[in-house]
């Protein structure tokens, strides 16, 4: 299965924007929050296009730090 380069760059911003949450863990969010961000973005520019796989793909990126720093803590 190929993936598309623009999802596989959406994934690795979700997860470099969350790893921030291991240095102040509320920066967990900063990944979901750019994901909306882009996609709301998208919508209110023309030539740009409304994905929802796009913001999916980040939150999927942003959770991976997450889940580590959950399973770390414990």
């Amino acid at each position: 299965m190929k993936i598309a380069k623009d999802k596989k760059l959406h994934f690795f911003a979700g997860l470099a924007l969350s790893s921030f949450g291991f240095i102040f863990p509320i920066l967990f969010s900063l990944g979901f929050v750019a994901g909306v961000a882009k996609e709301i973005h998208d919508y209110f520019f023309p030539n740009h296009n409304v994905e929802i796989l796009d913001c999916l793909c980040t939150w999927a990126g942003a959770s991976i730090p997450l889940i580590l720093w959950i399973i770390t803590v414990k």
